[in-house]
């Protein structure tokens, strides 16, 4: 168990920031590795129960960050569509859940150390309107450790605008990501 722990937070700690993205108006990390099987491991930076917290979702490979992608998309248009409608009818304090799934993540958090849950299916958003008629999507909820169930983590991400899913879907352009670790293996090679 000791060893699992230690390889769980090595990986953690071997990212690189490779973007960033805007969150409810404020700039969030996108940071990257590649496993030692040549995994591409992408983490999303997201908002924690704290404003200090330091919390993360996790995609592994780049078929889920691919599908992690082309959910994104589909939830921006609905996004888009159901922004209108309820603007159109003057609509608030209302909630939808999107009909998509997502792939697996894990959700990772720093607290005296690195802590992270199991993968699963954590990312079920929804569309909100709130009492002042703003339109959000958010997904998020209560994440526990995967080694101690009396360690847990809320977790949030929060979208408020078609601009806001453009910048966390260009964000995690595998190509620019692949790019962005590139440079900095070329860049290791020079100080050998």
């Amino acid at each position: 168990l000791f060893i699992v722990s230690m390889l769980m937070a090595t990986t953690v700690f071997a990212e690189k920031v490779v973007g960033t993205y805007t969150m409810a108006e404020t700039s969030k990390d996108i940071e990257a590795a590649f496993d030692n099987k040549g995994v591409l491991k992408v983490f999303i930076e997201v908002l924690g129960e704290y404003k200090n917290d330091k919390v993360m979702i996790k995609i592994d490979g780049e078929q889920d960050l691919n599908e992690f992608i082309a959910q994104l998309k589909y939830c921006k248009a609905k996004f888009i569509e159901w922004d209108k409608v309820a603007k159109a009818n003057n609509v608030t304090d209302y909630t939808k859940k999107y009909d998509v799934t997502f792939p697996n993540i894990e959700v990772w958090w720093r607290g005296s150390e690195w802590f992270s849950t199991f993968k699963r299916n954590l990312f079920k958003p929804i569309f909100m309107v709130a009492d002042d008629g703003k339109s959000s999507f958010g997904v998020g909820g209560k994440a526990t450790d995967w080694d101690n169930e009396y360690i847990d983590q809320q977790w949030y991400l929060i979208l408020m605008s078609s601009a806001e899913f453009d910048s966390l879907i260009n964000a995690l352009n595998p190509e620019k990501i692949k790019s962005a670790l590139k440079q900095g293996e070329n860049a290791d090679a020079l100080f050998q």
